[in-house]
């Protein structure tokens, strides 16, 4: 980086506090709120697609010589970190709160401001951890209402894997998107036994049976359900039922928990997962339909089962399951990683 780059930072700041040769006014937010913005075309066109488009000759607004721009759908306070950054690559948010850090991110995405987002979401993860850890449900909620907030969005789901009853169970977790639940069953490291995360995952769909079905009394027992209530059950779940691995559950599990809802698994998967579970086969290929490794994933990979710490046994059927020999589970399963062994 240009040693000088400080000092050139520092004047285009104070381009923008003394608003010298300014050509643009911006309203932002609302009366009584609302503030006015003295900026620079040319700086703000340069630095967001958005505006490169919205101050272009074709849509902008010109009052005495000054172009006019209203953003009415943002505060203040948030616009005024947001110009400060175009104008000199400085943030000025070590004292915000995360409140404000997600109003900041809202804006900035609006605004195509990329690098200032993945910057924001770098500082939520790093510097807002116990702020993250209280309002969890809703920063959870906010990182998936987005694709660009992906690094908030890993963070959220690696606290989950780690210590699943931090959304399996809550009140939240009945109403959250399918899009999160579907991110969490993908993975390799939640924390969780299969059987008891089915349990979750037919609760989940319950919920959203009764949201649908509003004026239907709908029976406990699944087994009870009508073909037109199975079949919009099943419409619920059909993105996820691929992501259930099955065939860790032993036999009794698999009757008691998975036999009830068979009618809303496809039948040709219903029947694959029937031989695997009881024949006892052991020796599926890594790249079966039934699992959800990752296309050219090494299958010596220490991360061996979506449950890190339950035991020797299930860590060796998933092993098993990647066609690993005994002996040689053991040796990678004997590593700090897996606490509870």
């Amino acid at each position: 980086m240009c040693k000088h780059w400080k000092t050139f930072s520092q004047n285009f700041a104070r381009l923008l506090e003394e608003g010298d040769e300014y050509d643009l006014v911006i309203n932002v937010g609302q009366e009584p709120l609302m503030k006015s913005f003295k900026a620079h075309k040319v700086i703000l066109r340069t630095h967001s697609s958005y505006f490169h488009k919205a101050l272009s000759s074709r849509w902008a607004k010109q009052e005495d010589g000054k172009v006019i721009f209203n953003k009415p759908n943002v505060s203040p306070p948030v616009f005024d970190v947001i110009l400060k950054y175009m104008y000199s690559g400085n943030s000025e948010i070590e004292n915000q709160d995360g409140d404000f850090i997600l109003s900041l991110m809202t804006a900035a995405d609006e605004l195509l401001l990329k690098e200032f987002v993945d910057e924001l979401q770098e500082t939520l993860v790093n510097d807002r951890t116990i702020w993250i850890q209280e309002n969890f449900h809703r920063v959870l909620e906010f990182a998936f209402s987005n694709l660009t907030y992906d690094k908030l969005q890993e963070h959220c789901l690696k606290a989950i894997c780690a210590d699943p009853p931090l959304l399996f169970g809550s009140e939240y977790f009945s109403c959250m998107d399918s899009t999160i639940l579907k991110s969490l069953l993908k993975r390799d490291d939640l924390a969780i036994h299969e059987a008891e995360l089915w349990s979750h995952v037919t609760q989940w769909a319950t919920k959203q049976l009764h949201t649908i079905e509003t004026n239907a009394l709908i029976s406990t027992d699944p087994i009870k359900w009508g073909s037109e209530t199975m079949q919009t059950f099943k419409k619920i779940l059909e993105d996820c039922v691929p992501l259930i691995r099955f065939t860790l559950m032993k036999p009794t599990e698999f009757k008691e928990k998975v036999w009830p809802y068979k009618d809303c698994i496809p039948s040709k998967l219903y029947d694959s997962i029937m031989w695997h579970v009881w024949s006892n086969n052991t020796s599926a290929r890594h790249d079966s339909f039934m699992f959800s490794f990752g296309e050219g994933r090494d299958t010596r990979d220490p991360v061996l089962s979506r449950v890190r710490a339950a035991g020797y046994d299930l860590a060796l059927t998933r092993g098993q399951e990647r066609g690993m020999e005994e002996l040689e589970m053991f040796k990678i399963t004997n590593k700090p990683l897996f606490s509870g062994f």
